[in-house]
C-alpha cells in the first residue's frame, strides 16, 4: 500500500468487484480512461481476471485500487 496526503494506493480486494464492475460498465467513465465507449463487461468475464489478479497469474500486470483516505471511499483504479 501506498499512501499520500489526499489518497491510497492499495491491492483489489474481493468487495472491489461490484465498484469494478459497476465503472467499466458505465460509457463516461470507459470514454474518459479512454478504453472504448461501447466497453462493457459482464461480472462472471470480470470475475475471472479479477481471480488472476488475486492469484498474481499474470506477472506483467498488476491493479490497484484508488481509495479516498478521508472517507475510504473508491475513487479509481
Amino acid at each position: 500500500m501506498l499512501s499520500g496526503m489526499l489518497v491510497v494506493l492499495r491491492a483489489l480486494e474481493r468487495e472491489d468487484l461490484i465498484t469494478l464492475h459497476k465503472w467499466q460498465n458505465d460509457e463516461e467513465i470507459m470514454r474518459l480512461a479512454r478504453s472504448f465507449p461501447d466497453h462493457v463487461i459482464s461480472k462472471e468475464a470480470l470475475e475471472v481476471e479479477f481471480a488472476r489478479e488475486l492469484k498474481g497469474d499474470d506477472t506483467g500486470r498488476r491493479a490497484y485500487i484508488i481509495e479516498e483516505k478521508s472517507s475510504n471511499k473508491p475513487i479509481g483504479w
